[in-house]
């Protein structure tokens, strides 16, 4: 594992260009927003703080638009009465990160947990 030449911090991601940890990278360019002013603001405290960053400082969230997300299939691993769960990877190096080698671009396997019913969700659903 290596270190951020930014911060210092461990790097938990590996395959970024200039050895630079996801929140430094992330961090000349603005977040993007899912459009819902409860969970942008949810997204958002999520962030390592500068006086508080851990040892690791890619704890934290971050919204993916579905167009950056590719379902290794399209059923789901996981089903109960409020959600599925699905399989799928991402890019995240597709997201205007300067690319320095085709080897960079890395999938990462992640799992996508999809609300039904999950249309304008307020603060109350994130408590």
């Amino acid at each position: 594992m290596d270190f951020c030449c930014h911060c210092n911090c461990k790097r938990k991601v590996i395959g970024y260009p200039r050895k630079i940890c996801r929140s430094n990278s992330l961090s000349n360019r603005p977040f993007p927003s899912c459009g819902n002013e409860d969970i942008d603001a949810f997204i958002e405290d999520t962030k390592p703080k500068e006086e508080s960053k851990k040892e690791y400082c890619d704890y934290f969230l971050e919204w993916i638009p579905y167009s950056h997300i590719k379902l290794i299939k399209n059923d789901p691993i996981a089903e109960g009465n409020y959600s599925r769960v699905f399989i799928g990877e991402w890019k995240p190096l597709e997201q205007g990160d300067e690319v320095v080698d085709d080897k960079e671009l890395i999938y990462i396997d992640i799992a996508l947990k999809v609300l039904k019913e999950s249309k304008n969700l307020g603060s109350e659903c994130l408590k």
